[in-house]
């Protein structure tokens, strides 16, 4: 039975009605709307991507037919988008959909099935440096019945008008294939869009393993025009339904015995929705020291409450809590050394005073008493904050920006943190993830893989519906929260809100948006890391029992599905690619949950366009690539480790396995990129050297007079000091930069390092439609060969322009002592 969205609009509606109830929406105006499908172009475009209202020609790369066509897991939400552009008149849409079946005879039922009429808000500058245009950029997700209800169904003649179909894959879905197909109408006249969804034989966790803060109680008031418990608590659900969590759940925090008990009521209800991971404790302000400071009695009564309720439920609500004091809000940067010292002291004095007095407590009988009493101690103090030696001896749980986690010596700052977390609000920008309104959808996706791979627990962000503008100094009314200005703080757009007020489409509650969209599609591919992980640490456990050598963890599995996708934390990827790094990720996990239990538990680059892997899989499995049998290379508890290498010759080239076992056949299939290319140090290289900051004097040597281990020849520039203003650089142009351009997806440069004192090295292209050098790589060099990776997929190259060269700078800014160092080559990988 078809599900019936609407029924098409009116033909004769009154141009007044539709201009009333234009947001910014593309409603007609001046006229009633009279095309028909010879009117339009209708096409579709991934989830992943955004297709401006008013910006056409930049498309093509992902640009589809008119179809759906979706993968999905058990548990887990996937979309579409499918465009409308219109011609040269307005256009009245309608959209029928109905359930899909399989071959034999299942069916996806149509009750799982949403449609979103997109709304669109504008970019008047870009902040980003991405290369993006300015324009009107899909956001807000209005349910397609609502649309069509305040005549909104309309594409306005020269624009694109996107319409998002998402599928909830029920976890009791059975896997398969389901067809189907959904009715789009254009003035009347109908076409078909054929739908796919495959469901995969995979579940995602309903139970949410990822921690996050987004806080929701700032100003959704001024949208909804109401101010109650009630309204915040649809907030507050909202964002359970995306996998994330809240800050504080309460409208008003007064602190007194009947509050406390409320708040630990309602965060008990919302703490038993599987996808609540945690709850914040609120604290009260009082003065310390001459600090602001939280006051240690009101915040004892709150962990005492949660700690009784737990006791009393059998249910540990100090497992799902956690704390976040924004009296200490990027201490760092806003000067708060003294109070930091003061606030954590506090608080990790009445942790440990409450849990005492507790666990000391003999009337205390619950059989939970131990367990709610460790997760007390446990209780996080987040503070957004980088690493750094001043505050180091104050913070447990530091929360620093995204780019922070960018390097392995970055990262190697919170190796040790027993959870981590970490945030971004108007900073970092693009390449690092971000939220921001003209940023790429891939890029909150892709927060997801990043805090699986680097065991980043949770995720932090200050504000989900600010309803206003920030003007530096105070807040100002929106008149138009869906189709105005993106910028609701200075240099920013997107900052502050991801949410959208219902109350004007009198919708009880708030309205999504496609960056929600995109962190839950992260979140729950998180999931199924996290899933991974355990599983491989199972089989890593039990085959080096008796073998150390052979424990695994999933890190290399992660790196070489993410490698298309980031590199560090910068996004560097395109939906294309994304794509087949998200198949290959159901593939694998898949393939660990399988009879085979196969795992990747080795992936290298030889630097020279060679793929190393080494698989495992259990006893009974026939492990393939290229429909070429692969032989075992050891034998192992329970199974076989395999080896495999795979030299990136070709203009395309895939990995691609199967694994029999029990009678089923597996894949696991990933595009490995183009073809690798060297450009090789020589006599011509050589002179293509040029001082900047100095000038080195470059000459051609062999390699094995530096390395006797080492081929080939080598440029070698000894490099002279720098003065006290002047930078240790110098740069090159010419044959050793062949192939670095668009059609590249990354570089390696291979840079042999002879000294001791391990310095700083940048390299930095300047681009013909630049005036300033954009920096590709920042790293430390080590004694021996540097092999420097750079990824090229994230660059506008439209934008940018071709490099002219490229500039090295060797140590810190200025005044370094002469050094040595060799150039071998670059390595170009294409696209």
């Amino acid at each position: 039975m078809k599900k019936i969205l609407s029924v098409i609009l009116a033909m004769g509606l009154a141009a007044g009605v539709l201009a009333a109830c234009d947001s910014g929406s593309g409603g007609a105006s001046g006229g009633t709307a009279s095309g028909g499908l010879a009117d339009a172009e209708v096409w579709g475009a991934p989830a992943t991507e955004k297709v401006l209202q008013d910006v056409h020609g930049i498309y093509d790369s992902f640009k589809t037919e008119a179809r759906i066509n979706v993968t999905a897991a058990k548990g887990e939400y996937e979309s579409q988008h499918i465009i409308i552009t219109a011609d040269e008149k307005d256009l009245v849409y309608d959209v029928q959909i109905s359930a899909l079946a399989s071959a034999d005879g299942k069916s996806f039922p149509v009750s799982n099935i949403d449609v979103f009429h997109e709304k669109y808000i504008e970019v008047r500058s870009n902040f980003e440096g991405n290369g993006m245009p300015v324009g009107m950029y899909p956001d807000a997700l209005l349910p397609f019945e609502t649309a069509k209800e305040y005549g909104e169904n309309v594409v306005k003649a020269g624009e694109n008008q996107g319409i998002y179909f998402r599928f909830n894959v029920d976890i009791e879905q059975e896997a398969g294939t389901y067809t189907g197909s959904f009715r789009l109408s254009i003035g009347g006249e109908s076409m078909n869009i054929p739908v796919t969804l495959t469901v995969a034989d995979l579940e995602v966790s309903e139970t949410n393993h990822a921690k996050s803060i987004f806080l929701n109680q700032w100003s959704f008031y001024k949208g909804e025009l109401d101010s109650s418990q009630a309204m915040l608590n649809k907030y507050t659900e909202a964002l359970f339904e995306y996998r994330l969590n809240p800050d504080v759940i309460v409208t008003d925090t007064n602190h007194k015995d009947e509050d406390i008990e409320y708040y630990t009521e309602l965060a008990y209800q919302y703490m038993q929705n599987p996808r609540c991971a945690n709850i914040t404790i609120p604290y009260e302000t009082t003065n310390v020291d001459g600090q602001q400071c939280i006051d240690p009695v009101i915040f004892d009564k709150y962990l005492t409450a949660f700690a009784e309720k737990s006791f009393e439920t059998g249910f540990n609500m100090l497992e799902k809590s956690v704390c976040y004091i924004g009296l200490i809000d990027e201490p760092d940067i806003n000067g708060l050394l003294d109070r930091t010292a003061v606030v954590t002291r506090v608080y990790d004095e009445q942790i440990k005073e409450t849990a005492d007095r507790l666990e000391a407590d003999n009337s205390i009988t619950a059989s939970n008493k131990a367990e709610v009493i460790a997760s007390l101690r446990d209780v996080r103090n987040v503070v957004t904050c980088a690493y750094s030696d001043a505050y180091a001896p104050y913070v447990e749980t530091w929360c620093p920006q995204y780019q922070h986690y960018d390097s392995e010596a970055q990262r190697a700052n919170y190796a040790d943190q027993e959870e981590k977390w970490w945030y971004g609000c108007i900073s970092p920008r693009a390449p690092y993830p971000t939220y921001h309104m003209e940023d790429t959808l891939l890029s909150a996706r892709a927060l997801g893989w990043m805090m699986a791979e680097y065991d980043v627990v949770g995720n932090l962000f200050w504000a989900t519906d600010i309803y206003a503008a920030y003007n530096g100094s105070k807040y100002e009314e929106i008149e138009d929260y869906y189709g105005g200005s993106a910028s609701r703080f200075p240099n920013v757009n997107g900052d502050g809100y991801l949410f959208y007020p219902g109350k004007q489409y009198g919708i009880d509650g708030p309205v999504g948006s496609l960056r929600l969209e995109a962190i839950r599609d992260g979140l729950e591919e998180y999931e199924l890391l996290y899933a991974m992980k355990q599983t491989y640490g199972d089989v890593s456990d039990r085959i080096s029992a008796d073998d150390s050598s052979l424990a695994f963890t999933a890190d290399r599995m992660m790196e070489s599905l993410t490698e298309l996708v980031y590199d560090g934390t910068r996004v560097s990827t395109t939906s294309a690619n994304f794509q087949s790094s998200r198949d290959a990720l159901l593939q694998l996990a898949t393939l660990s949950q399988s009879e085979a239990e196969f795992c990747v538990i080795d992936y290298g680059d030889d630097g020279y366009g060679t793929k190393n892997y080494r698989f495992y899989a259990a006893d009974g499995a026939v492990v393939k690539n290229n429909g070429t049998e692969i032989a075992s290379s050891q034998n192992v508890e329970g199974g076989k480790i395999y080896t495999l290498d795979i030299p990136l010759e070709n203009a395309q080239n895939m990995l691609s396995i199967s694994v029999e076992v029990g009678g089923n056949t597996y894949y696991y299939e990933q595009n490995l990129g183009g073809k690798v290319s060297a450009n090789l140090a020589d006599s011509t290289t050589a002179s293509e050297f040029t001082g900047s900051g100095v000038t080195p004097v470059y000459s051609l040597v062999d390699a094995s007079s530096v390395d006797s281990a080492l081929t080939g020849k080598f440029v070698k520039l000894d490099v002279p000091s720098a003065a006290s203003d002047v930078a240790q650089s110098f740069s090159v142009s010419g044959s050793l930069l062949t192939g670095i351009d668009e059609t590249a997806s990354s570089v390696i440069f291979h840079i042999y390092y002879d000294g001791e004192d391990a310095p700083a090295f940048m390299i930095a292209a300047k681009h013909e439609n630049q005036r300033v050098l954009v920096e590709m790589a920042n790293v430390t060099l080590q004694k021996g060969m540097n092999t420097i990776s750079v990824s090229l997929t994230s660059k506008s190259w439209g934008t940018l322009g071709a490099i002219e060269y490229v500039n090295f700078y060797l140590g810190g800014v200025t005044g370094e002592p002469a050094r040595i160092i060799y150039i071998a080559d670059t390595v170009v990988y294409a696209k």
